[in-house]
């Protein structure tokens, strides 16, 4: 008797250990704000490096999958810098560009200045 309820109750108590497993989050994830964010502050879900490699004076940037060097294209955009941090992007003719940021930072919102008290 007391043989079956030691079993029932380690059984019980393993069937819960496994289910909050499930609700655990991955220390090794970027916070959920970050990993959706888009680079510099764009709300519109685009390109984004996910890495960028240096190889002597070469360097390599990983772009929703694809390794782009500097003069190829994706997106209709065109790469003309890699830095160690951000890809520079230029649209066609020349009508701007865009700087895709490989490192997510969340915008943060300055407290108003306090006024001095007298």
């Amino acid at each position: 008797m007391f043989d079956l309820r030691c079993t029932c109750i380690v059984v019980i108590l393993l069937l819960s250990a496994t289910a909050n497993a499930e609700d655990q989050i991955d220390p090794t994830q970027p916070p959920a704000a970050l990993s959706s964010a888009s680079p510099l502050g764009a709300e519109a879900a685009g390109p984004r490096p996910t890495s960028i490699v240096t190889r002597g004076e070469e360097r390599f940037a990983v772009v929703n999958g694809t390794t782009l060097r500097v003069g190829d294209s994706i997106g209709g955009l065109r790469v003309v810098s890699i830095e160690a941090s951000a890809v520079h992007v230029e649209r066609p003719n020349g009508k701007g560009r865009e700087i895709w940021a490989l490192y997510q930072t969340p915008a943060v919102k300055q407290a108003p200045a306090k006024e001095n008290e007298e």
